[in-house]
């Protein structure tokens, strides 16, 4: 069996059974650009580590070492699968030292800067993906999923996290959250609700927000200029609110569950270079000590 062979059959038994369809498109432009060119025709048990040097080599001259990982990781995943099918019984990534990558170093706002984000975001278009990304950490997918006749349950003050919202190739489409963790409820308290309920008011539809993935970013960076704000992502609403709580000295798996990690591993893997200000809830230990 060569890897050209070995990924057919991965694709029709594992990833179109298994894997969200953006998913099985970021494996198919990994697998059919980048590794199947240079390895394809290479017989699958006489794949070598060797071999997945070369790879490495040839793909870092014309592509980041983030996503040559990204290319490394799909191979990955297919050999796992083929052991488990029995067609090879190792795997030379076993053995393998992946393209080292710098971490993104992600913006995180200080509280003065939060305030005036949530002040000047009232009353916008935008006002309900803003304070539900940088008050509970919700993707901007999730933020533009929820129903909030389905989604929220008033008596118990909880929003369930169970969709996101995307474009793909010019089309919107709404998918299932990424991982189990991802389908998660979040604790919500009468100040949130209460902004949940006038926003509603104020916008029908049938989501909470009804504005495109291309037309949030968009308000976003208008936003953040008029407020002051140094330029930033959407997704550094989620970090700021995940270092405010680990700064907190808020549990990790809390913080983990609550960010829809599928894992509080990921949680300390992002997180693993923190702000020496989050060691102040060390020395308050001692103190209290």
């Amino acid at each position: 069996m060569t890897i050209n062979e070995l990924y057919l059959d991965f694709r029709r038994n594992y990833m179109e059974v298994r894997l969200r369809p953006s998913t099985i498109r970021g494996y198919a432009v990994n697998m059919e650009n980048h590794a199947l060119p240079l390895l394809g025709d290479k017989e699958l048990e006489r794949l070598t580590v060797e071999d997945l040097d070369r790879l490495s080599a040839e793909l870092l001259s014309r592509l980041s070492a983030k996503s040559v990982v990204y290319v490394h990781a799909s191979l990955r995943k297919m050999l796992n699968y083929a052991i488990r099918r029995g067609y090879i019984s190792a795997n030379p990534y076993g053995m393998f030292d992946m393209p080292r990558v710098n971490k993104y170093r992600y913006t995180v706002l200080d509280r003065e800067q939060k305030k005036r984000l949530l002040t000047a975001c009232v009353g916008t278009p935008i006002e309900a993906p803003v304070f539900l990304s940088l008050r509970h950490g919700l993707r901007r997918g999730e933020c533009l999923g929820i129903i909030p006749e389905t989604d929220i349950s008033i008596g118990r003050r909880v929003l369930h996290i169970q969709r996101t919202r995307s474009v793909e190739h010019g089309k919107e489409i709404v998918t299932p959250c990424k991982t189990e963790n991802s389908d998660r409820n979040i604790l919500l308290d009468d100040e949130d609700l209460e902004r949940i309920f006038r926003i509603r008011k104020a916008t029908g539809g049938k989501y909470l927000c009804n504005l495109s993935p291309a037309s949030l970013e968009k308000q976003f960076r208008k936003l953040i200029r008029s407020a002051g704000l140094p330029p930033i992502r959407f997704h550094d609403l989620r970090h700021s609110f995940a270092t405010y709580m680990l700064e907190c000295g808020i549990n990790p798996k809390i913080v983990s569950d609550v960010l829809g990690h599928s894992n509080v591993g990921v949680t300390l893997d992002i997180y693993s270079h923190p702000d020496v200000m989050m060691q102040a809830v060390c020395l308050q230990a001692m103190r209290n000590l």
